[in-house]
């Protein structure tokens, strides 16, 4: 006779529920809660200081012309290889030196009108939901060679840089069977 493996009950990151034995997981859970909190604070407090004031909503331009002296970090290079990032957003900032090499996106990754003055490199990274370009400018290098979007990838931004390079960049099926789009109309 066969018998089937024990049925361990869901356990859930921030719930109550129990597994074998009657222990709880409320240390655990509140450990991965602290450390997404961190996480996702660190990520907006980057942002807010990276954002940039449109001057006319409409066109879309920076303007550099309110007081920075607290709220805005000029000329920033951003290195954020190798991490590991949720619903991460730097729309409407600036950087210099975007560096994002080996990170994973996990959920939207937000670049839409992000200025990148420097070289923004994104190769060997992992977005596990969408990856949003729209708007965004690369005045250097854009390197997203061997990136994998396994959700849609929408570039669609213009480049004043002749080294954009996009080898071997993976666009996966969902779990619908659906190939991930690429528009590189602008690019």
């Amino acid at each position: 006779l066969r018998t089937a493996p024990p049925v361990l009950p869901h356990v859930s990151l921030f719930g109550k529920e129990r597994v074998h034995g009657g222990d709880t997981l409320t240390d655990v859970e509140r450990l991965a809660r602290d450390e997404w909190e961190v996480r996702f604070t660190a990520q907006r407090i980057l942002a807010d200081h990276l954002r940039f004031e449109p001057h006319d909503e409409t066109a879309g331009q920076p303007s550099f012309d309110r007081d920075t002296s607290n709220a805005f970090w000029r000329d920033i290079d951003l290195d954020l290889s190798h991490s590991s990032l949720t619903e991460f957003s730097l729309r409407n900032c600036q950087v210099r030196k975007g560096t994002f090499h080996g990170t994973i996106f996990v959920g939207g990754a937000n670049f839409e009108r992000t200025m990148f003055s420097g070289d923004a490199n994104f190769g060997a990274s992992t977005f596990l939901g969408d990856g949003h370009f729209r708007g965004a400018t690369f005045d250097d290098y854009a390197g997203f060679v061997e990136t994998r979007f396994y959700g849609h990838a929408q570039p669609g931004a213009p480049t004043t840089s002749d080294r954009a390079w996009c080898r071997r960049a993976t666009f996966a099926r969902d779990n619908r069977g659906e190939v991930g789009m690429a528009d590189f109309s602008r690019a």
